[in-house]
This record gives structure tokens, sequence and C-alpha cells, in this order.
């Protein structure tokens, strides 16, 4: 912040942005003015936005017009018609070489549903399991619900559910709870 290595959690500006650590590998960025943006590495970055900003945003993310046919600009304005190129087009050379797929172990295709999905995520709730001390003192459903939507949004990828019970390991012991 302002050139200096910072901790975690912080305040800035006159406490107009709060950042802190949601897990092992995760932040939330949330500002007094509305946009909050949440990064579960190397999988997941959710940006939201008060309808204040509908149609000046651009990114990733779209451009919050309402319309989801015109998502895909490129950063010189070009409407793009695939998902790769867009994503792509976003990449900063700087940066590109360090911008890898993981490689997943898990066998592609191996939990495809939903239901499947929530089996893996309902540990965090398990009245015997490592987390039965957390869960009785901090609700894990919620958590429950993010670790379901990150293994849907990225076909199941193993890294996911692991970040999503890091996430909820990291947050019972920041409360002084112990994870079996």
């Amino acid at each position: 912040v302002d050139g200096q290595m910072v901790g975690l959690p912080i305040s800035v500006g006159s406490s107009q942005i709060h950042i802190y650590h949601s897990s092992a590998r995760g932040f939330v960025l949330e500002t007094n003015f509305g946009v909050t943006v949440r990064a579960d590495w190397p999988h997941i970055v959710r940006i939201t936005a008060p309808t204040t900003y509908n149609g000046t945003l651009g990114g990733l993310c779209g451009n919050l017009n309402g319309n989801v046919d015109d998502e895909f600009y490129s950063p010189d304005g070009v409407l793009l018609d695939d998902s790769q190129l867009f994503a792509d087009s976003w990449r900063d050379g700087s940066l590109s070489a360090h911008c890898v797929d993981p490689i997943d172990m898990w066998e592609p295709g191996l939990y495809q549903n939903r239901s499947e999905f929530s089996d893996h995520c309902s540990i965090m709730a398990m009245n015997d399991g490592p987390f039965a001390e957390c869960s009785r003192t901090l609700d894990p459903w919620k958590r429950i619900e993010d670790c379901i939507q990150m293994l849907e949004q990225t076909d199941g990828a193993r890294e996911a559910l692991c970040e999503a019970l890091r996430g909820y390991t990291l947050h019972c012991q920041q409360n002084g709870i112990t994870v079996g």
C-alpha cells in the first residue's frame, strides 16, 4: 500500500477500503462505495458492484449493462465471439508467463453434478467430521454453498475443494477453534 509491504487485515484511505484473508490463498477487498472483490486463487475472482456502475465497467467480468450478449469486448473495443480469445485478450504481457492453467489430478468428469459436489463440501457440517467443533459455533452453510459453486464453476477441480476447506479451516482457527 503506497509502496509499503503490509499484512492483512488492513483498512486503507480512512477505512474506505478494507482488505482481509478469506482463506489461505484468498482475500476480500470491500469498499465503502459498494464494490467488493473476492478472490479464491487460482480459480475464482468475484467482483460485485452496485447498479450505479451499470454500463460503465469493462473487463473480464463484463460491463454490467444488463445485456449478456455484449460482454466479450477486448481491451481495444473489439467484440469477440470466443471466450478463450476474449480471456487471452485481457492477459497482461508482463504476467502472462505466470498465468498457466494448473494440472488437475482428478479424473475429468468424475464429479459432474451438484449432489456429488454437495457430498464433498458438506464435510464442513458433519457432526462427526473434522469440522464438528467449528460448525457448532461458526455456521458452515454459506461456505458450503460457496464450495459447491466453486466446484460447479471449475468442473470439480480438486484444488477448488481443497481451497474451500482451507478457507473454512482458517476461519475456524482465526476464531480459536481447532480443526481435526
